[in-house]
């Protein structure tokens, strides 16, 4: 369903990956790092039309990004325990 809040990849079912104008745009059961790069370079959104299109407020996107920035960068502990890399 267009409108839905959560999509999810079925391809292995038979499902089709389509853009905004109705049209395959990738293989569908291409290796999962291929895929998600396609799938990628079909989303722009501004940081607003995101929060929009999730259903939250722009400036609770850009708080939760810059935690996880935070995070990154070694400034901040991970509540969830995730481990960031030097």
């Amino acid at each position: 369903m267009p409108d839905a809040k959560i999509k999810f990849l079925a391809a292995e079912v038979g499902g089709l990956l389509l853009n905004g104008e109705g049209k395959r745009f990738c293989d569908e059961l291409g290796h999962s790092d291929y895929v998600t790069s396609e799938i990628w370079k079909t989303k722009k959104f501004s940081g607003e039309a995101l929060a929009k299109e999730i259903g939250i407020s722009a400036s609770q996107l850009k708080a939760t990004f810059d935690d996880y920035n935070d995070i990154a960068s070694n400034r901040k502990k991970d509540p969830f325990g995730k481990k960031i890399l030097p």
